[in-house]
């Protein structure tokens, strides 16, 4: 019953039996029932840092703060403090124990969506969380996240891309951007101000509907109580294991690659392209990774660059055609960024192609990814030497009308979609309807 008592009440520990300091490991296994060995292992390790010695019993809030604002998290004191409240319980007199560190980051650590929900809720705002409010905490995680020593540790394959920089904030723009649309609907106002309360379950239901904004607290969470796992031997491999991601290293594995926030760039066995992407960086790639199909999480492999491969359309398709799912990725001389995904292998066919997994996307001014509204089937079309048919990549829309057209006169294209394209439900992606290419990759 004592152990049962989630975030909901925020269990406090001073309520329950403790014992003394040679009774942690009891402790230990008592209150940290959701956890491995190795786990136990490292929140006891974590307990011990913040509290300075091994032999502690409790540690205060400005404990925390020094480990917690540190290089290896650098969060913002407000943070801090909430996360001290929800680790020591309602008892708002007493500092945080061992036993109940171990309950309530246990449940931080392995609990359900909804205790998650209740937390982070309680993260936003102690006492009225908002819109505004939970768009910075989103934010604020990510950039620790990206920042810690910790992802450089156990992503080291993340360097490899641009850093996310000013990105970060057009991210959760979107990431936010469904719970907006639900808050407006239940709102009398027709624009949703940022002061907007949000409840714990409008927070929950948002949290199930975005994979990638719960794993980002996740993963977060993991950082804040297993950052001292990482000693100065500790593989890659041995601290992925205290994320969930043990079997990263089994290089074929599903489970390997689909819970990664940010793909590997890999140098493909046998087209073997080495060149850097322009115009993807770590904000825009976990976006599009988190639609991705499971099975294609993970991994990507250079295929064509319009600065590596020069501009030409027959190029385009010799390296694009017959090398199953591909990313399309386009910078229009009025800098915006968009592009599509390809779920099933290119090759020239008069009619359209490909599946329900399809999307096309915007990256720049705005970032958004469309899904198929199921009104058509027009995913994919490609042609380059017909007589009677429009020769070029088209994605969505109808001939001559698509929702993203690259002409096989190179640098030539199209985004029409008054006022949505009818296969993804896109806006007009590009600056203007008719655009100029200036990079493809």
């Amino acid at each position: 019953a004592e152990f049962s008592q989630s975030l909901i009440t925020f269990s406090t520990c001073s309520s329950l039996e403790m014992g003394g300091s040679g009774s942690k490991q009891a402790q230990l296994d008592k209150f940290g029932q959701l956890l491995s060995v190795q786990e136990k292992e490292a929140l006891s390790s974590c307990f011990a840092a913040v509290a300075g010695s091994p032999d502690a019993e409790s540690f205060s809030e400005d404990k925390l703060q020094a480990y917690l604002s540190g290089p290896k998290m650098q969060l913002p004191p407000e943070i801090i403090s909430r996360l001290f409240g929800i680790l020591r319980g309602e008892d708002r007199d007493v500092q945080v124990t061992f036993a109940s560190f171990i309950l309530n980051g246990s449940q931080l650590l392995k609990s359900s969506i909804s205790q998650k929900s209740q937390c982070i809720h309680r993260l936003c705002d102690s006492r009225a969380p908002t819109l505004a409010g939970l768009q910075s905490l989103l934010q604020t995680f990510l950039q620790a996240v990206l920042r810690s020593p910790c992802h450089e540790a156990v992503f080291p394959h993340a360097r490899n891309w641009t850093p996310a920089g000013d990105n970060l904030s057009v991210l959760v723009s979107n990431l936010t951007d469904t719970l907006r649309q639900k808050l407006s609907r239940s709102s009398s106002e027709e624009d949703v101000a940022e002061n907007q309360p949000v409840s714990v379950s409008d927070l929950e239901s948002w949290l199930i509907s975005c994979s990638l904004a719960l794993r980002v607290f996740e993963i977060g969470f993991a950082f804040c109580f297993y950052q001292q796992a990482i000693r100065p031997d500790a593989t890659p491999s041995d601290i992925r294991s205290y994320l969930g991601l043990d079997s990263l290293d089994a290089r074929d594995s599903l489970a390997s690659t689909e819970r990664l926030l940010i793909p590997i760039k890999m140098q493909h066995p046998i087209f073997r392209e080495t060149f850097g992407s322009k115009l993807l960086d770590q904000s825009s790639l976990m976006l599009l990774n988190s639609y991705f199909p499971h099975e294609f999480r993970g991994k990507l492999y250079p295929l064509f660059s319009s600065l590596h491969h020069g501009e030409s359309f027959s190029t385009f398709c010799k390296q694009l055609m017959d090398k199953g799912p591909t990313l399309v990725v386009v910078r229009d001389t009025g800098g915006n960024v968009f592009g599509g995904f390809a779920a099933e292998s290119w090759h020239y066919n008069p009619q359209f192609t490909g599946n329900a997994s399809c999307f096309v996307f915007t990256l720049l001014p705005k970032m958004g990814v469309f899904q198929p509204t199921g009104y058509n089937e027009n995913y994919m079309y490609l042609q380059q030497t017909a007589q009677t048919l429009p020769n070029g990549l088209g994605m969505g829309g109808q001939l001559e009308y698509f929702g993203l057209w690259l002409s096989a006169d190179y640098g030539k294209g199209h985004s029409k979609a008054k006022p949505r394209c009818t296969t993804y439900g896109s806006p007009m992606l590009s600056a203007t309807e008719e655009f100029q290419v200036d990079l493809l990759e």
